[in-house]
């Protein structure tokens, strides 16, 4: 719908629907600072939210990757939708996913991964 709304107060010109798409979720998709620490064992995968509280948080474990999505509360008001915040890591080693620890504190999700363990160690 925001897409439509740019569209529209750009003059209605075609053409510029990939624009108008990227800018709509932009305003309402936070991309999240993630830093990533690993040592022989484990990932260590640190994404801050810049709020205190989250709504709605689902991370999804892979063996490859970590993606995680939040609904970050409204800061602006009832009359302001709730922005969301995503990331994707891919991640440096292949980790087993039943191995895991999430933990959310004070605005920052961690999730400790075990590595796999490879058949030449």
């Amino acid at each position: 719908m925001r897409a439509y709304h740019l569209f529209e107060a750009g003059g209605r010109r075609h053409g510029r629907d990939q624009e108008d798409w990227s800018a709509a979720e932009s305003e309402l998709i936070e991309p999240l600072p993630v830093d990533i620490t690993v040592d022989d064992h484990s990932v260590l995968v640190n994404t801050s939210f810049l709020r205190e509280t989250v709504d709605d948080l689902l991370v999804s474990i892979e063996s490859w990757r970590v993606m995680v999505y939040g609904v970050l509360p409204s800061v602006s008001g009832p009359e302001h939708p709730s922005r969301r915040g995503f990331a994707t890591v891919i991640l440096p080693a292949r980790v087993n996913p039943q191995k895991t620890e999430a933990t959310f504190s004070n605005g920052t999700l961690t999730v400790h991964l075990t590595k796999e363990i490879q058949p030449d160690e």
